[in-house]
This record gives structure tokens, sequence and C-alpha cells, in this order.
């Protein structure tokens, strides 16, 4: 299981997902950009993010526009949100 991996150890006090958040989520985009939204400050205007490459300010820059906030990154290694997108995309969104 994912909770086996550092970066999910790492991460476990933030990856409190944010479930409506992604409901409104695009799979393609977020499996290309290798990015997961984990949650929104609605008040602050503030959505947490873990990336494999905290410094790609494209994407970025598309999440501001996506979700019309700033942007708070923290790097995931390659494999580790390979299998953090997989454990959001192909089992949690399958199994709702």
């Amino acid at each position: 299981l994912l909770k086996n991996y550092p970066a999910f150890k790492a991460f476990t006090h933030m990856l409190s997902f944010d479930r409506a958040l992604l409901n409104q989520a695009n799979e393609s985009y977020f499996r290309k950009k290798r990015v997961v939204p984990l949650r929104l400050d609605k008040e602050k205007r503030i959505l947490m993010v873990v990336m494999e490459d905290p410094t790609d300010s494209e994407t970025i820059g598309d999440l501001q526009k996506m979700f019309n906030a700033a942007i708070e990154p923290a790097i995931c290694p390659s494999g580790e949100i390979e299998l953090l997108l997989k454990e959001i995309f192909d089992v949690w969104f399958d199994s709702r």
C-alpha cells in the first residue's frame, strides 16, 4: 500500500484530500504534469499541491489560473508521485 512509501509518510499530515476538489480535478492534466492537488484554503485562496518539480513555473501558473489561487507546492519524488496519482485516480475514484 501507498502508506509504506516515504513521500506518503512525509505528507501524512497534509494528505487530507479535499474530495470536492478532487471531484473537479482534470485527471489527465494532473497525470501529465505529475501534480496532485491536496487542499484549498478558501479564505486565503492558497492551493496546496505535491508535484514532481515544484520549480515548474508553467504548471504553477496553470494551477493558479485553474483554481484562482496561489500555489503552495511541495516536492514528491517521481516514483512516489506516480503511486500517489495511481492511489487517487485509479483506486479512490474507481471505488466511489
